[in-house]
């Protein structure tokens, strides 16, 4: 009997601790995931077993996949569903792309941080209604949506959202987090997860960092560069292969917290800003479109600490470039 009082007493405590301490006005969310931690971590390595997940996540991908005209995906005999709302509160949506391939300029792809993929054909029209692309991607994070300027059916979606607020950078504490890169090769039709981008959080300097993706940039040679929780890397092979920017004062990537945007010129000269709470500020510029050797432009007594975010005009170009940050 004293044993199995004990026992209430202790799967009681926590939940009792984190509702007192919301009530006295600490900071809910830092507990609230400590919450979670605690009643999802592994009891032997203290550890969230997010690779077990990822495998969960795949099976039922298939089996869903291998059911399709089964009972799996059959709606509930005899049950109707009435949306309710609410319909005036929106989610956030961080991620919105004009489709390139229209040439109506109409249609445009959104995402949501924890709803997935949607588009409209035609965003003109107020009757005009979003369609999902799917319930059932392995993650529907969605936080950022881009396309190759060199073939415009080629499309990629970064899931996972930019962590930390204020001046913090990428601190990967993203509400959502994400599970890589999708890619269409048919102007969105049909989607893919690159296999190279799927996180391994067992080798955690180099899987984890695909857990948040913040943003994606094709040039005009097809060549992709992402920002995400360990730094910034490029792929010259759609996707296949990845590999860290380096070079003469290149961006450093040792860091999450220190690389904050970035942006591509007309004439292919990378532009990266680094800074947060605990790095100095700064813009660099790539000398070249190969991306192996970068200058550092910051001007002086400009910057201090603090994330940097800045924007390119596309009028200008080379050593007239014109920057906003």
């Amino acid at each position: 009997m004293l044993k199995n009082f004990t026992l209430s007493i202790l799967l009681f405590f926590p939940l009792f601790a984190f509702s007192q301490d919301r009530e006295e006005g600490g900071n809910s969310q830092l507990q609230r995931a400590n919450w979670e931690k605690l009643i999802t971590k592994d009891p032997k390595t203290g550890l969230i077993p997010r690779n077990e997940l990822e495998k969960s996540r795949t099976e039922m991908f298939r089996t869903i996949q291998r059911n399709k005209s089964s009972r799996v995906q059959s709606a509930i005999p005899n049950v109707k569903w009435t949306e309710r709302g609410p319909n005036n509160i929106g989610g956030r949506t961080r991620a919105m792309l004009w489709d390139p391939n229209d040439s109506t300029k109409r249609k445009v792809w959104v995402g949501g941080v924890a709803g997935g993929l949607w588009f409209t054909n035609n965003i003109l029209d107020e009757k005009s209604s979003w369609q999902k692309v799917n319930d059932l991607w392995d993650n529907i994070a969605v936080g950022w949506i881009a396309a190759d300027p060199s073939n415009s059916k080629i499309m990629y979606v970064g899931t996972g959202e930019r962590g930390g607020s204020g001046d913090t950078g990428n601190t990967g504490s993203s509400g959502s987090g994400g599970a890589g890169i999708w890619k269409s090769i048919d102007a969105g039709t049909t989607w893919k997860r690159l296999d190279s981008t799927i996180p391994d959080y067992v080798i955690l300097g180099n899987g984890a960092i695909w857990r948040e993706i913040y943003k994606i940039i094709v040039n005009t040679r097809g060549e992709i560069f992402v920002l995400n929780y360990g730094g910034l890397f490029r792929s010259k092979d759609g996707g296949t292969t990845w590999a860290a920017v380096s070079g003469t004062n290149a961006p450093s990537n040792d860091n999450s917290e220190r690389v904050s945007d970035m942006e591509i010129g007309s004439d292919g000269i990378l532009y990266v800003a680094e800074g947060s709470g605990l790095f100095a500020a700064k813009i660099l510029k790539s000398t070249n479109d190969s991306v192996n050797a970068f200058k550092d432009i910051t001007p002086e007594g400009t910057f201090k600490k603090g994330r940097v975010e800045f924007a390119l005009a596309p009028s200008t170009k080379g050593e007239k470039q014109v920057i906003y940050a």
